[in-house]
């Protein structure tokens, strides 16, 4: 079965037209060896990610693969601390907000503070 790489954004493209080229995926490329070794798109420089997660966000989280070095430790009823390599501080941030109160970043201190600027300018725009 031939592999789809979900890293093109159709929506985007405003013209196409046949030509005669053609594009041949090299065959030393690894799509997996490149995009699917750590958390994230965009590839920066990694670092390890420690979160706490309960409720909802703890069940969809244990269920899913996030880097292939992650490891899962229950720490309570209904909660898991999850550490995973990332390569991308941004995608870190919005995947936990994206979780709102049910997930909690440990580490790295830099991007929790990051996070923590980041809520207070949140909450800034609902003050009023």
């Amino acid at each position: 079965m031939k592999r789809i790489y979900p890293l093109l954004a159709v929506h985007r493209i405003e013209k196409a037209e046949t030509t005669e080229w053609f594009f041949e995926i090299p065959p030393e490329y690894d799509f997996d060896k490149v995009f699917n070794r750590h958390f994230g798109l965009i590839k920066g420089n990694e670092f390890k990610v420690e979160a706490e997660l309960t409720g909802y966000a703890a069940i969809y989280v244990a269920e899913r693969i996030w880097s292939p070095d992650q490891k899962i430790r229950k720490t309570g009823e209904g909660s898991i601390r999850l550490t995973f390599t990332a390569t991308s501080e941004p995608e870190v941030m919005s995947w936990v907000l994206s979780f709102g109160s049910e997930a909690r970043l440990i580490k790295p201190k830099r991007l929790v503070n990051k996070l923590k600027a980041e809520l207070e300018r949140i909450k800034k725009l609902y003050e009023s």
